[in-house]
C-alpha cells in the first residue's frame, strides 16, 4: 500500500471521528473503506506501518471513482460557502474544514484546498486545518509538505484524541 492509499484511510477514518459527518455521506463509510483497502477499516488502520496491511484485492483508489453519487450535497463550492459564512470565525472555520474534509473522501484535492486555505485565513493559528492540509499532501503523495503541516497540527493541537490522530499520520512521514 502507497504512503498516498494509507492517508486515504486516515482521511477515512477522520470522518468517522467527527460528530455527524457520517450523516453527510450518501453511502456507508464502511463498506467504501474495505472496497478500497481490502480489508475493515479498523483492521487496515492497525496495519499502517506493514507494508501490505490487507489483501492484494483492494480496488485502491479505483473504488473512489466508483463512488455515486458525487459530490454529497454538502461538498459546497466555494462561492457558495462564502454567502452562508457568518461573523462567528469558530463555526465558518468548522464549516469549512468539514466541506473540505468531505472534499477528500472524494479526491477533490482543488475544492479541499480552497476551503482549507480560507480556514487558515480565518484562524491559521487553530488545528483542524493544518491537519486537513497535512493529509492532503499525503493523499498527494508530498511527504515533505504534509510533514510541515502535520507538525503545525500537533504543535497547535490541544485535545489528545486529537493529537493522536495527528501523531498517527506524522508517523507515516517520519
Amino acid at each position: 500500500m502507497t504512503v498516498e492509499q494509507k492517508f486515504y484511510l486516515l482521511i477515512l477514518d477522520e470522518v468517522r471521528s467527527q460528530p455527524t459527518l457520517l450523516d453527510e455521506l450518501p453511502f456507508d463509510l464502511e463498506q467504501h473503506a474495505e472496497r478500497f483497502a481490502g480489508c475493515p477499516l479498523d483492521v487496515a488502520l492497525e496495519r499502517l506501518t506493514e507494508r501490505q496491511p490487507c489483501t492484494r484485492s483492494s480496488l485502491g483508489f479505483d473504488s473512489v471513482k466508483q463512488l455515486k453519487p458525487q459530490p454529497p450535497r454538502n461538498c459546497t463550492p466555494i462561492p457558495a460557502l462564502r454567502d452562508r459564512l457568518t461573523e462567528d470565525v469558530q463555526q465558518d472555520y468548522t464549516v469549512l474544514c468539514r466541506n473540505a474534509l468531505l472534499n477528500l473522501v472524494w479526491l477533490d484535492l482543488g475544492g479541499a484546498e480552497e476551503k482549507i486555505n480560507l480556514a487558515k485565513y480565518l484562524n491559521d493559528a487553530w488545528a483542524f486545518a493544518h491537519f486537513l492540509y497535512g493529509m492532503l499532501r499525503g493523499v498527494d503523495g508530498e511527504v515533505g509538505k504534509a510533514h510541515f503541516e502535520l507538525y503545525l497540527a500537533i504543535n497547535r493541537e490541544n485535545l489528545i484524541c486529537a493529537q493522536q490522530r495527528i501523531e498517527r499520520a506524522l508517523s507515516l512521514v517520519r
